[in-house]
C-alpha cells in the first residue's frame, strides 16, 4: 500500500518516480490491489504500445530464422535438465498429480474432490473397503466416472490396487459376484 506523507497516504510511481496521492493509482481486484505506475504513466505506456508492438513484430520477422535457430539450440541444451526437473517435481508432488488426474477425468462432471479431502479419506480409512488389505491403497469411484459417477467425496472410497483394477468400471452390484 502507500506511505503516509503529511497525513495523506501517498505512493511513489515506479516509472516517473514521483510521490503522488493514492487517487493517482488504479485500484484493482488483484493480490497487489494497486497498480505500480500512476495513471499518467499508464496512459503514456498504452499510447506507445501499438508502436512498440509493430516494431517488435518487424524485428522478429527480420530475424525469424536466427531467433528460431537460437531457440532450437537452447531447447536441445536444456532438454535433459527440463526432464530431470519435471521428474523431480513429479516425485515431490504426487498428491498434486493425483488431484490433477482426478479433476481431468471428472472435469465435465459435477463435483470437485480436493487433495485435502483425499488425504482425509485415506487417514480415516487406512484399509481397502472391499478386502481390508492395508497396502497399495488407491482411490476408487463407487459409481465409475465413465458411467456417470461424480467426483465427490460421497462417490469415492479407498480400495487396494487389486480390488480397484478388478472392479474396473463395474458397479458394485456387478462386481460383488467375484471372490477375493
Amino acid at each position: 500500500m502507500g506511505v503516509l506523507f503529511n497525513d495523506r497516504e501517498e505512493k511513489q510511481c515506479l516509472a516517473c518516480l514521483k510521490i503522488l496521492p493514492m487517487e493517482c493509482f488504479i485500484h484493482r481486484q488483484t493480490p497487489i490491489k494497486i497498480t505500480l505506475n500512476c495513471l499518467e504513466c499508464r496512459k503514456q505506456h498504452k499510447a506507445t504500445y501499438e508502436t512498440r508492438k509493430k516494431t517488435n513484430q518487424k524485428s522478429y520477422l527480420k530475424n525469424k530464422e536466427k531467433i528460431l535457430k537460437r531457440n532450437r539450440e537452447k531447447y536441445k541444451k536444456t532438454k535433459g535438465q527440463r526432464k530431470e526437473y519435471l521428474l523431480h517435481w513429479a516425485r515431490n508432488n504426487k498428491d498434486k498429480i493425483r488431484e490433477y488426474k482426478h479433476r481431468r477425468r471428472a472435469r465435465e462432471r459435477n463435483g470437485n474432490l480436493t487433495s485435502s479431502q483425499i488425504k482425509q479419506l485415506f487417514f480415516n480409512h487406512p484399509y481397502c473397503e472391499y478386502c481390508k488389505k492395508t497396502e497399495n491403497l488407491t482411490l476408487d469411484h463407487i459409481i465409475p466416472v465413465s458411467r456417470g459417477g461424480e467426483n465427490t467425496l460421497s462417490n469415492v472410497t479407498v480400495a487396494c490396487q487389486y480390488c480397484n483394477a478388478s472392479k474396473h468400471n463395474k458397479l458394485l452390484e456387478e462386481w460383488r459376484g467375484r471372490t477375493i
